[in-house]
């Protein structure tokens, strides 16, 4: 009975593959029995025309991954697929052809004559490693499995996809032809063609005419959810994901391993790799100081930056190259031939470079009274285009801020694609973008640059990082994303009561000191960072207004002095509805707002006009003008503290832009004199 079905199984995928069609989710879901007793295979939704020359990614619609080891239904937007029945090529996210059927065939063949999956393990890690590194027991097949049964099932489960069948009809042919030496090795390429194909047309017939019946009236599809899976950061180690001197996650283009930038306390950044199979993160050496890398189109070199200078690293030898000067740098991203696209200054245009000679062009040209940067290009693989966001620092000329589309082979200049804040990607025919914390997939028509049709939400819980407009998700031609979810927080000091406060990048909640939530302040407004008063009663949250700087507001809590009881919760939400008053009104960004030990003055940081300059100020919470603590003009010193007695304030010297090199002073109230307090080599922050 399973050589049976195996047969018609196969006469219906060569049937496809007849027409220019992969399946690419081959298994025993998507294969069903007729009431007349006949193997059927279904659900398409996943297929792709067999083009061989065609790049190995697909629409986000239809690429397969993963949602669990055996199952996965199919959702539109929704990147699925199932472990257990992947071929060693698709687990690894390279192209794939007819080839990657005739597998999983052998899977599901494997899988009717023992009743077991050759590769199901218990997570869909252990899928995809003992797919990629297991061989099938064929000793588990009943002692009575023919021969000729056997080398059909080694033909279709070589992991090289090379020695596997050509077509699924020559293993069709072998397990109809039995134990004959010489009809096994026949091939069926001698058979008439048109009678072969006017079979395969009348099979595909019958199984259209069973999908429609059967489409009207199986029930309606389960609710489909998608899997997210966590990465931890290294033992005694932090991911440094947001500020000028990061290095968020980004995912290896087959999908298999994740970069990033961490740090171990007291120690500056490195890079770190980790395996998705393994859980154990590797340190790389020789990366100190590392800051937002990107991944060699072939996985085998790891671009990145220290504040200077731009690298790669060589997985294989470990070994790290130096390959041009930089000035602060705002991504990279390598081309297909051998060239790197990258952000020469924090304020400048893109450049590009070749990696063995170094030697650098520019690559865009920045028109300074619209945009202040270019940053975050994206190489579109397989093509000679790339993408990068313009952004613009000049009060109320935010509306600039662009996705911009550029051809590496043309003169012209680049056309704006979509409004954006953040830098955006590309997978296989959509420009994946984040707008509000959610992570948009639009259709992009690469020659009109323009997008069409309905976007489709990939996530909802995306934390963009404000300070250098980067959207913090990368995605890999395998399928494969990762992205910063807004699950950081910047903590208050908790009140004496116990009460605690955290901000989550759109709101801010309270807890009680049994650590459940009381009240939100501020919910779906972009937050940068906040401040509570010494005596617990208000926020300083500095909040992005519709100037697109942020703004310092006072935010009454829901907090009372009298120990904490649930019949107190009443008069604590009563308190909260208390509205909000804005504190400062200043051109630009007014952040990190420190309180003064009586709560009376509140110091923080301004860019400065035209007729004040940038630096420290203190404002009384009265009212009143601003009183200049401190010059900014020569640095970017931010507050930290006050001292318990009210006369100094504790500042970090030394622009953030480079932050390694910062020193922690005390400035005087009274005349500005500043006086050192850690002045060591490194990072002596906070």
């Amino acid at each position: 009975e399973a050589l049976e079905f195996g047969t018609q199984i196969a006469a219906g995928v060569e049937a496809a593959h007849e027409s220019g069609i992969v399946h690419r989710d081959l298994k025993p879901g998507n294969v069903i029995v007729t009431p007349e007793g006949r193997a059927t295979v279904l659900d398409f939704g996943l297929a792709r025309a067999d083009e061989p020359h065609s790049s190995s990614s697909a629409l986000v619609t239809e690429s397969p991954t993963i949602t669990s080891p055996a199952h996965s239904p199919t959702v539109s937007g929704v990147i699925l697929g199932t472990a257990a029945y992947m071929s060693p090529e698709q687990a690894r996210g390279r192209r794939v052809d007819k080839r990657t059927d005739i597998w999983s065939f052998g899977v599901m063949l494997y899988e009717m004559l023992t009743g077991s999956s050759p590769f199901l393990g218990e997570t869909i890690s252990d899928s995809i490693g003992a797919v990629l590194h297991k061989d099938p027991d064929l000793d588990r097949l009943p002692a009575s499995t023919p021969a000729h049964v056997r080398r059909v099932l080694r033909r279709c489960l070589a992991r090289d996809a090379r020695d596997r069948y050509r077509d699924i009809g020559d293993a069709r042919f072998d397990l109809q032809a039995g134990d004959d030496p010489g009809a096994a090795h026949d091939s069926p390429a001698g058979r008439p063609r048109a009678v072969l194909l006017w079979g395969v047309i009348g099979a595909l017939a019958l199984a259209l005419g069973a999908v429609g019946a059967l489409w009207l009236m199986r029930p309606p599809p389960a609710p489909v959810r998608p899997m997210h899976v966590s990465i931890d950061p290294p033992v005694d180690a932090r991911i440094v994901f947001s500020g000028d001197l990061a290095g968020p996650p980004v995912v290896s283009p087959d999908g298999s391993r994740v970069a990033f930038c961490a740090a171990r306390e007291g120690e500056t950044r490195r890079l770190w790799v980790r395996d998705m199979e393994g859980a154990t993160p590797r340190e790389l050496p020789d990366t100190d100081g590392a800051l937002f890398p990107f991944w060699s189109p072939d996985g085998r070199q790891i671009g990145f930056f220290t504040v200077d200078t731009l690298f790669r690293f060589d997985l294989s030898s470990e070994t790290v190259q130096r390959v041009c000067d930089v000035n602060q740098s705002r991504g990279g991203a390598w081309t297909d031939d051998g060239r790197i696209i990258f952000s020469y200054n924090f304020r400048g245009a893109l450049f590009i470079v070749d990696v063995n000679s170094g030697v650098a062009t520019p690559l865009t040209t920045l028109d300074q009274d619209v945009h202040t940067s270019h940053r975050w290009p994206f190489h579109i693989p397989g093509t000679d285009r790339f993408l990068f966001v313009a952004v613009s620092a000049i009060p109320h000329e935010e509306k600039n801020n662009a996705v911009y589309l550029g051809s590496l082979d043309s003169e012209a200049p680049p056309v704006r694609v979509i409004a954006s804040d953040y830098g955006a990607a590309y997978h296989a025919g959509r420009l994946l973008h984040v707008r509000g914390g959610v992570l948009l997939a639009s259709p992009l028509d690469l020659e009109r640059a323009e997008t069409s049709g309905d976007s489709v939400v990939i996530a909802r819980d995306v934390k963009p990082d404000l300070s250098t407009w980067h959207a913090q998700f990368s995605a890999s031609e395998a399928g494969v994303l990762v992205y910063n979810r807004r699950m950081d927080s910047d903590g208050a000091r908790p009140a004496a009561t116990g009460y605690s406060w955290d901000v989550e990048g759109d709101r801010v909640t309270m807890f009680d000191p049994l650590g459940a939530p009381l009240t939100t302040y501020a919910p779906n407004t972009p937050i940068r960072g906040m401040a509570l008063s010494p005596d617990g009663s208000t926020l300083a949250i500095d909040v992005v207004s519709e100037n697109g700087f942020p703004d310092i507001w006072l935010y009454p809590t829901a907090w009372t002095p009298e120990p904490w009881s649930a019949e107190k919760l009443d008069l604590q939400i009563e308190r909260f509805n208390t509205e909000p008053r804005r504190f400062t009104f200043l051109e630009g960004p007014e952040v990190e707002p420190v309180w003064s030990p009586d709560g009376r003055e509140i110091a923080f940081r301004w860019a400065g006009d035209d007729r004040r300059p940038r630096g420290i100020y203190r404002k009384r919470i009265g009212g009143g003008a601003e009183i200049l603590v401190l010059d900014n003009e020569g640095g970017d010193d931010y507050p930290e503290d006050w001292t318990p007695d009210g006369t100094h304030l504790i500042t970090v010297a030394g622009s953030l832009l480079t932050s390694e090199h910062n020193d922690i002073w005390a400035v005087s109230l009274a005349d500005g004199a500043k006086t050192p307090l850690v002045v060591e080599p490194g990072a002596d922050i906070e």
